[in-house]
Formats: structure tokens, C-alpha cells, sequence
């Protein structure tokens, strides 16, 4: 253990892991840490894209609300 950092470094598996002290819980790695963030800038990149489809379909419905003499603001 690495008292100053509080990590424990060890084998699992035939691969270096490192664990934090206190929690117990382990430590991404580089590769790991970098498929997650790409995993999260896919979702928000979705997520982006059905609040623009979402926009647009509020759009046209104000548009059909209004030939109708209905003022959406108002609903």
C-alpha cells in the first residue's frame, strides 16, 4: 500500500489494478477511463439530437395551432 496516496496496487487477472485504500473500489484505467467518456459523449450527443427533433416537432405543432387561430403561448 501507498500510504501517502492511500492506493493499493496488486495483480488481478495477470493485469496491474489499482484499488483506493478506504473504499476499496477500483481505479480505471487509461483505457478504460477513455471508452467511458466516449460512452457519455455518444449519450449526450443523443440526447442532443432527440431535444432538436422534440424542438422541431413544438415548432410545427405552434405552426398548426396558429392556422388555426390558436395562440400556443396561451395553451
Amino acid at each position: 500500500m501507498f500510504e501517502t496516496v492511500g492506493l493499493l496496487i496488486g495483480l488481478q487477472d495477470g493485469r496491474v489494478v489499482i484499488e483506493d485504500a478506504q473504499t476499496g473500489e477500483q481505479l480505471l484505467t487509461s483505457q478504460e477511463l477513455e471508452q467511458r467518456v466516449s460512452q457519455a459523449e455518444q449519450q449526450v450527443s443523443q440526447a442532443e439530437q432527440r431535444a432538436s427533433q422534440a424542438e422541431q416537432r413544438a415548432a410545427k405543432l405552434a405552426e398548426v395551432l396558429r392556422s388555426q387561430g390558436i395562440n400556443p403561448d396561451e395553451i
